[in-house]
Parts: structure tokens; sequence; C-alpha cells
């Protein structure tokens, strides 16, 4: 399981995150997970997932609508099976 951190979507669809220092403060914690859903609930729109060191993940964000798979090609790098997320 990842760590975790509540966040929120604005009016005009920015993702930011409902608490502070949150890269340092996602966990796995259920009681702490269960605590901020119960403080949050009207206002939390999904659970981010810290990247780099705190969960251990990189990501490579590919722009499709953008010609992203040519660059990819384009500077010959090789990506593994790995898990995948559409946005």
């Amino acid at each position: 399981m990842f760590k975790i951190f509540p966040a929120t979507l604005t009016a005009d669809r920015r993702k930011i995150p409902l608490i502070k220092n949150w890269a340092e403060s996602a966990t796995t914690d259920k009681e702490q997970i269960a605590l901020w859903q119960t403080l949050y609930r009207d206002r939390l729109s999904f659970w981010g997932i810290p990247t780099g060191r705190t969960n251990g993940i990189i990501v490579l964000d590919v722009d499709v609508k953008g010609n992203g798979f040519k660059s990819v090609e384009q500077h010959q790098l090789i990506i593994p099976p790995t898990m995948c997320q559409r946005t």
C-alpha cells in the first residue's frame, strides 16, 4: 500500500492537498486516513500519492494529446511493463 494524503479539486480543476506538509504527512495508517476522511468528507475529492522516496516510485507523465509517445520514441526511452493510470 502506498502512503497517501487527502486532496481536492478547485473550481478551476486544479489538484491541491488538504493538509500542510502533505509529502511528509502522507501515511498508510488506517486510523489517520479514517480521521482525514471524516474531517474532509465534503471537500475530499481523491487521495494523493507522493512520488519519489516517500513511496519509492517515479512517475513519467506522457501527454498523449501532445504526441508524448513520439517523444518517448525519439529519446529511445525503454519503459518496462509497470503500473499505469489514465487521467
